[in-house]
């Protein structure tokens, strides 16, 4: 049977990974794993499905504040939009995704970033394998489709990989 289903979602991104990286003994902080800081977010999200199928879409608003170095990452406005498809009894998930991202202009001690910040827009797919009853292994590639960024930067297709699991409630 079809569900409709609403999320409003809130999360804090914590500052837990190195954040020290330099080039030449310069610290660079676009080549930083995270943004050194704790950064609120705020979203919306729907979902119809109608087993195997599932439609969905939303999108989330983060606020990025100041690291301890006084570097601050622009907000970022996301938003996605996709088709999800589940074969073998709910073992493989294959999903179709655009997606949509809106960054501001980072800050730190020199002021505004001109090379920083724009428009982004990517195709997505990804695929999704249950491996035993609680555990789920996923890819995905993200293709970079249009770009109108502030001052030069350059974007290349990214890949991801990881597990999640879910703990019943």
């Amino acid at each position: 049977m079809p569900r409709h289903v609403l999320a409003i979602t809130a999360a804090l991104k914590m500052p837990t990974g190195a954040n020290g990286r330099t080039i030449d003994g310069e610290l660079d902080e676009h080549i930083q794993l995270g943004t050194g800081s704790w950064d609120p977010s705020f979203g919306l999200w729907y979902t119809f499905g109608d087993h195997p199928w599932s439609l969905f879409t939303g999108g989330t608003v983060r606020l990025n504040t100041q690291n301890s170095r006084g570097f601050q990452y622009g907000n970022v406005v996301l938003g996605d939009a996709g088709v999800r498809r589940a074969f073998f009894d709910e073992r493989l998930y294959l999903t179709l995704e655009g997606q949509v991202r809106y960054a501001g202009y980072d800050h730190g001690a020199d002021g505004i970033d001109p090379n920083s910040g724009g428009l982004l827009t990517y195709a997505t797919t990804s695929a999704a394998f249950g491996i035993g009853s609680n555990l789920l292994a996923r890819v995905q590639v993200q293709i970079p489709v249009f770009a109108s960024l502030n001052g030069q930067q350059t974007e290349h297709p990214v890949f991801f990989g990881g597990l999640s699991w879910d703990f019943a409630m």
